[in-house]
């Protein structure tokens, strides 16, 4: 079984009205999250215990950073995209040609500093309409 290293993961977003993508730069964390809402369906015959159906279908990104102000991409950047409130297209390069690919809407943006630390940041977009998945060249 091969492994694919965390550092290849990487996080574009497309500038609004342009074709070229923004790598959003110094990121360290980086998860894409699928997921089902479930509706509660219990009745009385269900003997006590829930029941539920799954509805709709969506997904998420989250990741978080160093704070480096001279990288494309950085804190600053996804500011103006949060105050926009548009829905924006990113690409999760999942390495080794796999990608995922879907429309966001920048959700949060957080900084953070300590004393005897660096600044870090962190952010979340939600998914709006269905991505694409692709790999080993298949689309899901």
């Amino acid at each position: 079984m091969s492994t694919v290293k965390g550092r290849l993961m990487l996080l574009y977003h497309y500038d609004d009205g342009d074709k070229s993508q923004t790598l959003i730069g110094a990121t360290q964390d980086l998860s894409v999250n699928f997921d089902n809402e479930i509706d509660d369906i219990t009745t009385n015959e269900s003997g006590g215990f829930k029941e539920g159906i799954s509805t709709l279908t969506g997904f998420s990104v989250d990741f978080s950073g160093l704070y480096n102000p001279d990288t494309t991409g950085n804190f600053e950047d996804l500011f103006t995209l949060l105050k926009g409130k548009n829905i924006y297209p990113v690409h999760i390069d999942l390495g080794n040609g796999n990608y995922v690919f879907g429309n966001v809407i920048v959700r949060s943006i957080k900084m953070n500093g300590k004393t005897k630390g660096v600044i870090t940041f962190s952010g979340s977009f939600e998914g709006t309409g269905e991505p694409t998945l692709v790999y080993n060249n298949i689309n899901y």
